[in-house]
Order: structure tokens, then C-alpha cells, then sequence
């Protein structure tokens, strides 16, 4: 007679949250599988059933979610209390403690091990929460083994969030499902996921995260899913135009946690999602989305750098480049530059009429400062002349004497230039 094994987990009839930021784990079957609504949980969101039909293998699974409409089906946010109570077990089976389907906390700990805020309205959103989870109900033949009978449950068998004369919370207590509760201590079923996972805003966004991270393992390579299946496996509502617009716009702002997306296309199969996890990646990415053919979509994958250097001058060029219609002016401002570190100034667009040289001007080929080559020196001259400003000389009543003070002003005539040390000579007498 065989004897029957010794189990190392013990099972109590209250767990207790255990205190302090612990690893965030969630249960396999509920990542893979199609049975929350991915709609945000408002009184307008879903209160249609879940339908799901798939086969693995020679075994046909089965997925049906029914909620009463006056409530509606629990969503992939509500989920957010299962994943929590699934990292609290596993954490006390890594320590060798007792657990329970039954978990006592306090909103408190709860909102801060799901990343929430913890004022305002979030005790009645949690509140909700807790109320579509225990009205959800679930018929499935997932993890049925040989005997494929079908199971039914709720993920919440029942829930208490009493308060005080005051109206403040005295603690949560729920029991989860029996099909959860041994698909996490009884067969382990149960994956690491990042804790930013909480701070995703879109239903598609976190989806779409679990099932990536189901799906990934140590492959460096990457994986290719089908948009199609995508949506079949979604369960949502929406058309499919709809749903791989919205996932288009997830794969732009590539915010999953650890994995980098792109869209592609497979011969015979179509639009293909392909990921893959960032710690496998090159040090330069793809380009940026860009349109074509009306549509965002994204260059090929560039040839990675040797170094993170050469990346980080890549994209530094990137980001330097003028777009292309000022690529006009940007060449011309280019030949001004050159113009002027030859010593030759810019071309002007209209004829000017020219007048003969004033007497005093210096001889040809004689540098003045405004012939002078640009140097760095006398750029900084001119960005301290800028920038004080400009001062009247004060008027001492005295008249000056020398060649050209009483000289008049002919306004037609040009200004007479400046002439250096150098050019002025043998002063007059």
C-alpha cells in the first residue's frame, strides 16, 4: 500500500497579511486566460458574459463568466486583490508558514501592496472591487486533469469590510476560490511579475503584460504572437479593427515593464506582435515610429553598436538632425558659416548702388574689424558688448578738435569706416 506524501504546506483557518513590501507573484491560468473584462470598472462597463473556446492539444478548454448586471464582470483591476492575495502565499510558503483561503487585512496594507492611493474614494472603489469579485462567477474545465469536469466559483467565496462608529475601516477580510487557492500553494502555478505592473493604466496594457510574461522565458530571441489570436484570446468586445488599433497604440508607448514590443508582418499569417525582454536587447533601439502609407508603423531594427558610446552618439545625431524643411535654411546658414571663416561675406540678393571710397579710407587689403577672422575671442567681446547696455556719452560742452570733427553729415553718403592703428599712418598736422 502506498503511503500518501507528506505535505509541507499547513493550512490554517485565518491567514494573517504578512507586513512590509514583499515579491509580486500572480497565478498562471488567470494571466493566460480570458476571465476578467478588460474594461475600466465603471457604471457603464461590462455586463456581458465571457465566452472562451479553445483547444490544447486533444483537450478542449472552456471558459464561461457570467456576472448579474446590476453589478458586472469582474475586471482585470479587481484582479489586483487575487494577485496581491497570491504574492502574500507564496511569500509565507517560502518561509515555511501556514496559510488559509482566508486573508484578514487592512486597507491600508491593501492599497499600498497594489499600488493605490490611500485617501479619498479608494475604500469604496475597494469596495466595489470586492463586490464584482464575489458576484463573478466561473465555469470552467481548465486544470481539471483527466477527469475534465468542469468547476464553478466565484472568485471571491465571501468578503467583510466592516467600520467603525466613525466611518473608518476595521480591516478586510476575504476568502478566495478553492481553484485559486490551490492553483497557487497546491501546484505552485504562480509567476513573478514587476510591482510597476500596478501602475498601468489601460486594460489592453496589463493584459497584455501577463500574457507576455506567461508566455516569455529565458529565450533570447524573442516571440511572435498573431494579432489574431491576440484577439481571440482578449475576450473582449470589441471588433478587431478596434482592438489592433488600440494595441498599436500600447506597442508606441512601449510601457510594459521589462519588455520591448514591436509590430511586424509574417508571410501567411499577417500583423504579428513581436516581444521580446529588454535585458536581451542590443544597446541601440529601433528607430522611432514613422508614418507610412498613413498608418504608424516602425523602421527596421538598426544593426546594434559595438559600444554604448556609439549608441549614445547615435541617438545624439538623432536628435540633432533639422527636420526636413528647414533643411533649406540649415544649408544655407551652413555656407554663411563657411563664407565667413573664409574671410568672404554672403552674396546680396539685390544690387546696391555703390559710391567712390572716402579719402581717408584705409588702403586696400588692410584689416579692419570687420574683416577680422571670427575667433573665439572676439565672439566673446561681442556676446559681453550685447549684453550691457548701450550708455549716451555725457555732453561736456567742449568742442573737439582734430581732422573730420566739424566735418558735416551728408546723409545720402555711407558712414565713413573706422580705420585701425595700422592704416591711419602719419597723424595730420
Amino acid at each position: 500500500m502506498k503511503r500518501p506524501t507528506k505535505r509541507t504546506d499547513t493550512q490554517i483557518d485565518l491567514f494573517v497579511a504578512l507586513p512590509g513590501t514583499i515579491p509580486t507573484y500572480d497565478q498562471q491560468d488567470t494571466m493566460e486566460l480570458p476571465f476578467f473584462s478588460l474594461a475600466k470598472p465603471t457604471p457603464t462597463s461590462r455586463r456581458s458574459s465571457i465566452d472562451y473556446r479553445a483547444t490544447d492539444g486533444n483537450t478542449e478548454i472552456h471558459i464561461n463568466v457570467t456576472a448579474p448586471e446590476s453589478i458586472g464582470v469582474a475586471t482585470i483591476w479587481d484582479a489586483d486583490i487575487l494577485i496581491w492575495a497570491a504574492s502574500q502565499l507564496r511569500a509565507a510558503l517560502d518561509r515555511g508558514e501556514p496559510t488559509s483561503p482566508t486573508i484578514r487585512v487592512s486597507l491600508y496594507e491593501l492599497l499600498r501592496g497594489i499600488g493605490r492611493p490611500t485617501g479619498g474614494d479608494e475604500y469604496r472603489r475597494i469596495l466595489k472591487a470586492l463586490e464584482r469579485l464575489n458576484a463573478t462567477f466561473i465555469r470552467t474545465n481548465v486544470r481539471s486533469g483527466r477527469r475534465r469536469d468542469p468547476k464553478g466559483f466565484h472568485w471571491l467565496e465571501s468578503y467583510s469590510a466592516p467600520l467603525d462608529e466613525n466611518g473608518r475601516s476595521l480591516g478586510i477580510e476575504f476568502t478566495i476560490a478553492d481553484w485559486l487557492y490551490k492553483g497557487i500553494v497546491t501546484d505552485r502555478l504562480v509567476l513573478s511579475i514587476d510591482r510597476s505592473y500596478f501602475q498601468l493604466s489601460g486594460g489592453i496594457e496589463r493584459w497584455l503584460y501577463r500574457l507576455i510574461r506567461r508566455y516569455s522565458t529565458a529565450n533570447t530571441q524573442g516571440y511572435v504572437l498573431p494579432l489574431r489570436f491576440l484577439h481571440e484570446t482578449s475576450g473582449t468586445t470589441q471588433r478587431y479593427a478596434d482592438f489592433a488599433k488600440e494595441l498599436r497604440r500600447t506597442i508606441a508607448r512601449q510601457r510594459l515593464p521589462g519588455y520591448w514590443l514591436d509590430l511586424r508582418t509574417q508571410e501567411g499569417v499577417g500583423e504579428v506582435l513581436y516581444f521580446v525582454a529588454r535585458e536581451h536587447l542590443a544597446p541601440a533601439l529601433p528607430a522611432p515610429e514613422v508614418e507610412a502609407n498613413g498608418r504608424k508603423r516602425r523602421k527596421a531594427p538598426a544593426p546594434a553598436p559595438e559600444t554604448a558610446t556609439d549608441a549614445l552618439m547615435e541617438t545624439t545625431v538623432e536628435i540633432l538632425q533639422p527636420p526636413a524643411r528647414s533643411r533649406r535654411k540649415a544649408a544655407a546658414s551652413a555656407d554663411h558659416a563657411a563664407n565667413a571663416a573664409a574671410g568672404e561675406g554672403p552674396k546680396p540678393r539685390t544690387r546696391r548702388k555703390t559710391t567712390a571710397a572716402p579719402a581717408d579710407a584705409p588702403p586696400a587689403g588692410a584689416e579692419t574689424p570687420t574683416d577680422r577672422p571670427l575667433t573665439a575671442d572676439l565672439l566673446d567681446q561681442a556676446v559681453q558688448a550685447a549684453a550691457k547696455p548701450a550708455r549716451k556719452p555725457r555732453s561736456t560742452g567742449r568742442k573737439t578738435t582734430g581732422a573730420g570733427a566739424d566735418a558735416p553729415k551728408k546723409p545720402a553718403a555711407p558712414r565713413k569706416p573706422r580705420a585701425t592703428a595700422a592704416a591711419k599712418g602719419a597723424k595730420p598736422r
